[in-house]
């Protein structure tokens, strides 16, 4: 009896792992897919801030040369 008990569990946990596997898959590839997604938006938002600075620095000069042209001028 308590035999057919255990083997009845046994089998009722086989299934549960069987269909748990699909599972553990389509895990795995969200996993793949979110980490992907993650990469190719850290490079974009990298590549947004190396060109954020290069327009703050670009305006800076900017800025230095036109106060340079107004003194030069006397427009100051």
């Amino acid at each position: 009896m308590n035999e057919e008990r255990i083997i009845r569990e046994l089998v009722e946990i086989k299934e549960i792992v069987s269909d748990l596997r699909p599972l553990r898959q389509e895990f795995n590839e969200f996993r793949d897919f979110v980490t992907t997604t993650l990469d190719l938006h850290t490079g974009m938002l990298q590549r947004l801030d190396q060109e954020r600075l290069s327009q703050h620095i670009r305006s800076d000069r900017i800025e230095v040369r036109v106060d340079r042209l107004e003194k030069h001028t006397g427009l100051v």
